[in-house]
C-alpha cells in the first residue's frame, strides 16, 4: 500500500470511529424527526432504499415514515401495480410512526415533494428521499451530530437551510469539476441537494409558501437565471430548480459532508424517472459503510 493509500485509510477510519462516538447532549429536546420517501413506479428502486434505510443505525430515537406514492398518469395504470403490491404486502417501519399517502390522481414529483412537509415547530426536520437513491448505514448518525454542531447552537448563521447527504464532485450547474478544499471537513455550499437531503423547518416552510405564490402567478412559474444548466430543466418536472433560484436570490447556503476517497451518505442509482438524468458514471459515488 501506498504511503498515499494508507493515509486515506487512515483518514477513513478516523472518520468512522467519530461516527461511532456518542453525540453531545446538551441539545437534546422534544424535538420530531421525518423521513419522507417519494415513489411512482420504480419497485426495485423503492425496495433498494427501504433495505438501506431500515438498517442505518437511529440510535434509539423515534424517526417517522412518511411514504407517498404517486397515482399512474393516464393509460399507465399498470406501471405503478408492483408498487403498489410491494408498499401492501412487505413495507414495514419498525424505527417509528409509519403512514402511506397514496395519491388519488398523479400530482408529479413537483407537487409531490413541495406539499410533503410542513413543520409544526422549529425543532423538526424532515428528510427527503426520492426511490432511486440508497442511503449509508452512518447517515442519521452523521445528520444527529451536525444538528447539534450547526443548528442546535446560539450562533446559528440565519442563511442556513439544511444538510446534504451527498457530496459532488461536479458542480451539477455548469458541469466542471468541484474540489471545496477543505481537508475533510464539512463545507457550505451554495447549492440545494436533491439526491438525499434534511431541511430545516424555517426555510422549508418559506420556501413552501415561496413556490406556492409561484404556482399562483403562471408569468413568473418558470425561474431563470440565464447562465445555469437548471434554466433547460421543466419547471414541471424539478422542484430543485426553484430552489435554486432562491438560495441564488436570498444568498442561502446548505452543509455538505466531505469524506475520505469521495463516499457519501447518499447516492444516486440514476434509474429512468420524470426527468434526464446527468450521468452514472459522473455523479455515482460509494457509500461510506462499516467495511
Amino acid at each position: 500500500m501506498s504511503s498515499k493509500s494508507m493515509v486515506a485509510h487512515l483518514q477513513l477510519a478516523l472518520v468512522l470511529l467519530l461516527l461511532m462516538l456518542p453525540a453531545a447532549s446538551s441539545w437534546r429536546c422534544n424535538w420530531q424527526f421525518t423521513i419522507n420517501v417519494f415513489t411512482y413506479n420504480r419497485a426495485s428502486g423503492l425496495r433498494r432504499l427501504w433495505r438501506s434505510l431500515l438498517h442505518a443505525d437511529y440510535m434509539g430515537k423515534q424517526v417517522d415514515m412518511v411514504l407517498f406514492h404517486d397515482s399512474p398518469k393516464m393509460n399507465a395504470y399498470n406501471s405503478t401495480q408492483w408498487v403498489t403490491r410491494w408498499i401492501d404486502n412487505e413495507a414495514t417501519w419498525p424505527h417509528g410512526r409509519f403512514q402511506v399517502f397514496k395519491k388519488v390522481k398523479n400530482v408529479g414529483l413537483v407537487r409531490s415533494i413541495v406539499g410533503a412537509w410542513y413543520p409544526i415547530n422549529e425543532n423538526s426536520f424532515a428528510a427527503f428521499f426520492e426511490d432511486d437513491l440508497e442511503v449509508s448505514p452512518y447517515w442519521f448518525k452523521w445528520t444527529y451530530k451536525a444538528l447539534g454542531a450547526y443548528y442546535f447552537v446560539p450562533n446559528r448563521h440565519p442563511k442556513l437551510i439544511g444538510l446534504s447527504l451527498y457530496r459532488p464532485i461536479h458542480d451539477e450547474l455548469t458541469v466542471k469539476y468541484f474540489d471545496p478544499q477543505t481537508g475533510n471537513r464539512p463545507f457550505v455550499y451554495q447549492q440545494p441537494c436533491s439526491w438525499g437531503q434534511v431541511m430545516f423547518p424555517g426555510p422549508w416552510r418559506y420556501f413552501r409558501q415561496w413556490k406556492g405564490k409561484m404556482y399562483r402567478a403562471p408569468n413568473i412559474n418558470n425561474p431563470k437565471m440565464m447562465w445555469v444548466n437548471s434554466d433547460l430543466w421543466q419547471d414541471s418536472t424539478s422542484w430543485k430548480k426553484y430552489l435554486i433560484y432562491l438560495m441564488y436570490h436570498w444568498g442561502l447556503f446548505m452543509i455538505y459532508p466531505n469524506f475520505p476517497q469521495r463516499y457519501v451518505l447518499s447516492t444516486n442509482h440514476f434509474m429512468k424517472g420524470e426527468h434526464p438524468s446527468p450521468g452514472y458514471e459522473t455523479y455515482h459515488l460509494p457509500l461510506l459503510t462499516p467495511g
